[in-house]
């Protein structure tokens, strides 16, 4: 997806629909040096500041700020 407008789409859909947490995974699509990443990771930050966000848990490795969890261990 090009585009971190999607992600936030997808963080609100799963938040209306009273998921109880929610798993990312191959969200490291770029360079570390690519400005998307910056997009991503401000989008993640914003969206964990909201009074009803949900649990955020990467199960693939990542560089944004959320938990880390084994996709065999969660």
């Amino acid at each position: 997806v090009p585009n971190s407008l999607v992600a936030a789409y997808a963080l609100a859909v799963a938040t209306s629909g009273q998921a109880k947490h929610i798993l990312l995974a191959g969200f490291d699509g770029y360079g570390s040096g690519d400005v998307r990443n910056a997009e991503m990771s401000k989008t993640l930050d914003e969206y964990q500041k909201t009074k009803d966000s949900l649990q955020l848990f990467a199960i693939t490795p990542t560089q944004y700020a959320v938990k880390k969890y084994s996709v065999y261990g969660f």
